[in-house]
């Protein structure tokens, strides 16, 4: 503009102009080379000590390494940057000729001063553009990263985007100041409080207790500037299939270690570099299924089972949760549409009913077959037949539904005014009744129902008055009519595969269903009092008392006798089962097994190493223990993932 500025005023000293010009280049041209070299070589860290000022709180605690691998993007090499510099100097040249012939023409067609064209229009057109780039900026989530770029305006903008400060606290007194722009997710804020603490956060609560959900940004949560919110901070997580090979589990750092089967789920190395900042973990019988902090999946193991989800990779973003058959996965999106993948016979396979699968609410599962719950409190199934994958026969029924119960084959929906809706498919007569999705026969009683449980092939459902209503095969359950009279006041229900155990208020238990596998006893009814959790293996029932002590009851090769280790269950924190097994966690951080020992029911192997152990999983055939330093002893059958060995492979 300043040689146009020149050029009015009058003077037919044109070579003075170009003078001006030139020197006007000259001095720009300096500058902008004084400045790249004040910042990135004299004054470099004095900008990054401003740019660390943006983020109160974020400078201490900060791990560098980790810091360096989040802020590493794509890089050039030296000659690439020149070339592509080279090119974009050629074609802004270019384009400036084309600009300079086109200021001319319209000069000449219109009368319009040179002035005004290079002092007005111009300038306004450059600056439009750069500001409404700045907004742009403002209103995408990368906005919510707190990376703000040496612009003028989009630093600008981002500058009055970031208003809030936020303290997070932890229990153990740790806290940490962040400041976000406003529309920043709550992810991010957990993200940033993470770093500013050193510890791996699950979850952000508010003074009220209410969880802040992750996809929602600070002004939609209610966040104010100088609010307080506590973390809960992230323990080790292990997860795996109760019928799998292989453990998947999450470190205090949101990675994931798996070990086991290697084509069921035990080799991750594959996606080792994708699985950062992990929430959640879900499993089917031989993959396993990651949403990460940023919403997005990642899977793995074998194919059948939903391991490969590259046909799907694109659409499995802002995902809530995921669920899962024995063989196939789906995913509930922040939209609330639904993504599916893994054996299209186990409901991996959704292209007939993608239009459906919009404003879901939640999706529950059985063995083969999924059912999402809309909004409006309708339902959508697919999947296997046989297990629940078509509800035609109920769908007037389906409606106002607020939660769904999947057994193995067979769905049961609790409704808004507390009755219940059941079906799986009438493949033969009396198909339905027998694996627990025909309920018509105590339809009347379904009721002000609260709670419904599943076994295999049977479900109970807790009423508001304290009793239980129960249908399906009677083998597993689905009959109670000879202990009705005991159920009374119940406050939860246990399952295994074939029986049921009932939790009354005054902690006593009432069982029934095959008495094999746990649906009697009366060997241990003296026992059973001071109940305070059940658990449950294949056919046994394990107990925990008051005073810490544990009663076992059913079949003894599913873990149902524990007399062996009676001396030994003193104290005991946690009941975990397999398959066949059980595993104690005692006060003072040691293990108890008993059961099967192909099911994990034997540790003599590993017992020195089971100390300071803070929490127990279990496949079907193998336990894992967490111990307090972050590291893990694994026990069991070797193919499923009963070897410390597996640690250093990564695979079986």
């Amino acid at each position: 503009a300043l040689p146009t500025i020149f050029n009015s005023y009058p003077s037919d000293d044109r070579k003075s102009v170009l003078q001006v010009s030139r020197i006007g280049a000259v001095i720009v041209l300096s500058s902008y080379v004084a400045y790249l070299i004040f910042q990135l070589l004299t004054h470099e860290k004095t900008l990054g000590g401003e740019e660390e000022a943006l983020s109160p709180g974020l400078e201490e605690g900060e791990d560098e390494e980790e810091d360096d691998e989040d802020d590493a993007g794509p890089g050039l090499s030296a000659s690439c940057a020149t070339g592509l510099m080279a090119v974009s100097t050629l074609a802004v040249a270019v384009n400036s000729e084309f600009l300079v012939d086109v200021i001319e023409s319209v000069v000449r067609s219109n009368g319009l001063p040179e002035s005004f064209i290079g002092v007005v229009l111009l300038p306004i057109a450059g600056n439009a553009c750069e500001h409404a780039s700045a907004i742009r900026f403002a209103m995408q989530d990368w906005a919510t990263t707190c990376d703000v770029p040496e612009h003028p305006a989009v630093s600008g903008i981002c500058l009055r985007a970031m208003a809030i400060t936020v303290t997070v606290c932890i229990l153990s007194g740790g806290r940490a100041s962040v400041s976000l722009p406003r529309h920043a997710l709550i992810s991010a804020l957990r993200r940033a409080a993470q770093s500013a603490l050193g510890r791996g956060i699950r979850a952000l609560v508010t003074s009220t207790g209410e969880v802040l959900q992750a996809f929602r940004s600070l002004a939609e949560e209610g966040i104010e500037d100088g609010d307080v919110v506590s973390a809960i901070v992230r323990e080790v997580e292990v997860f795996a299939h109760k019928l799998g090979r292989s453990f998947a589990a999450i470190g205090t750092d949101g990675r994931v270690t798996t070990w086991g089967h290697g084509s069921n789920g035990g080799d991750s190395l594959s996606v080792k570099e994708k699985l950062q900042d992990v929430q959640d973990v879900k499993a089917t019988v031989g993959a396993f299924a990651a949403i990460c902090g940023d919403g997005k999946v990642v899977t793995w193991g074998n194919p059948d089972c939903g391991g490969d989800s590259t046909a799907v990779e694109a659409m499995l973003e802002d995902v809530c949760s995921v669920q899962a058959t024995y063989k196939a996965f789906a995913a509930l999106r922040r939209d609330g549409s639904v993504i599916a993948w893994g054996s299209g016979a186990y409901g991996g396979d959704t292209e007939d009913i993608n239009f459906q699968l919009q404003d879901v609410r939640c999706v529950y599962s059985t063995t083969g077959a999924f059912a999402a719950v809309k909004h409006d409190g309708t339902v959508i199934t697919w999947g296997s037949l046989s297990c629940g994958g078509n509800s035609d026969t109920v769908r007037e029924l389906l409606t106002d539904v607020t939660e769904i119960v999947g057994a193995s084959r067979a769905f049961a929906a609790i409704k808004a005014d507390g009755t219940v809706a059941t079906w799986c498919c009438k493949l033969w007569p009396d198909f339905d009744a027998i694996v627990g999705g025909d309920s018509e026969a105590v339809q009347h009683q379904l009721t002000d129902v609260q709670q419904v449980i599943a076994s295999t092939h049977a479900f109970a459902a807790i009423r508001s008055a304290g009793d239980v209503v129960t249908w399906g095969a009677s083998s597993c359950g689905g009959n109670c009519e000879a202990v009705r009279e005991q159920l009374a006041d119940v406050k939860a229900i246990h399952a295994n595969a074939f029986a049921f155990a009932a939790l009354r208020a005054d902690g006593t238990v009432v069982t029934w269903g095959d008495n094999a596998y746990g649906g009697d006893s009366r060997a241990v009814h003296s026992q059973l009092h001071g109940v305070q959790h059940i658990v449950a293996t294949g056919g046994a029932f394990a107990a925990l008392r008051r005073d810490r002590t544990v009663v076992t009851w059913g079949s003894a090769e599913h873990g149902g006798d524990s007399s062996a280790a009676a001396d030994l269950l003193v104290n005991v924190q946690q009941l975990c089962p397999s398959l066949r097994a059980f595993a104690a966690l005692k006060g003072d951080g040691s293990v108890v097994t008993w059961g099967s020992a192909e099911y994990g029911g034997d540790s003599c192997a590993v017992q020195e190493q089971l100390h300071d152990i803070h929490r127990l999983d279990a496949s079907m055939r193998a336990f894992a223990a967490a111990r307090v330093d972050g590291s893990f002893v694994w026990w069991g059958n070797l193919a499923f993932g009963g070897t410390t060995n597996f640690m250093e492979h990564g695979y079986y």
